[in-house]
């Protein structure tokens, strides 16, 4: 039977263990508008999304939650059903893993696509936020890096050794569960367990793919899929996504569009 450590239960445990440190806003979290220039060949950041930037602190999940209304409301993509697209593109070094995993819980319960951009960097614990996207892009040209979770070393540095051992593996635990309830392989925590703290590393555009966190959640797809198909209709979804595979696959895009239905 998979066992189950609930975030509410871990956040009381560790709180205990742990003297809260005082409330930081440091993480940037803005809305911003689509292009109102925007043309058929426009670049994502053309499009309105939410901006996630800095050091992941606390308070980020409370900004995040505030922006998703809005960002709704002006959004400039649409589904078939007429669901507003609302998308974040994130770039961080990395920050607070249990705060980033508050972000990432708040991504998938609003159905939200994650996008780290070419030139931009998702490090350490942006790895938990990027996770909690129903669809998740990494760009070729962007860098993923991953570490063991750790603790801010001024509360961690205050408890015994038996108390630093306990709380330990309870964020081990916390974080395993997070990424394979979000859909990650578990080779991913492996991997970052393998990492020093107070190292990096950047991993290949093969394994981001491999352990999903290029790719999308098979339930929010399937789903997603089966309402656009009721809105528009088969033929239509279809001939969209044979367009789509064929410019995934490096065919020249006109040649692509003979896929499309002609409306």
């Amino acid at each position: 039977m998979k066992r189950k450590i609930s975030l509410a239960y871990l956040m009381i445990t560790l709180s205990i263990a742990v003297n809260a440190a005082p409330l930081l806003e440091d993480t940037v979290v803005m809305v911003v508008p689509a292009n109102p220039r925007i043309g058929n060949e426009g670049n994502i950041r053309d499009y309105s999304h939410i901006d996630i930037s800095g050091d992941i602190k606390r308070g980020a999940a409370e900004k995040l939650q505030k922006a998703i209304p809005e960002a709704r409301r002006i959004a400039s993509t649409f589904n078939f059903d007429g669901t507003p697209v609302v998308r974040v593109i994130l770039q961080s070094p990395g920050g607070e893993v249990m705060e980033a995993m508050r972000l990432g819980e708040i991504l998938r319960r609003n159905a939200v696509e994650v996008w780290v951009l070419p030139g931009s960097a998702c490090n350490s614990a942006c790895v938990f936020v990027l996770s909690g996207g129903t669809s998740r892009v990494v760009s070729l040209g962007a860098k993923i890096g991953i570490h063991r979770p750790y603790f801010i070393p001024e509360e961690f540095a205050r408890l015994s050794y038996g108390q630093s051992q306990n709380s330990y593996r309870k964020l081990a635990d916390l974080a395993r569960i997070y990424l394979r309830d979000m859909g990650i392989d578990d080779l991913l925590f492996t991997e970052m367990m393998r990492v020093e703290s107070r190292k990096m590393n950047y991993i290949s555009q093969e394994f981001v793919e491999a352990v999903g966190l290029d790719g999308n959640d098979p339930a929010y797809q399937e789903w997603q899929r089966a309402r656009d198909i009721q809105a528009a209709g088969k033929n239509e979804i279809e001939s969209i996504e044979k367009y789509t595979d064929c410019v995934s696959s490096g065919e020249d895009e006109k040649k692509c569009k003979r896929f499309l239905s002609k409306r």
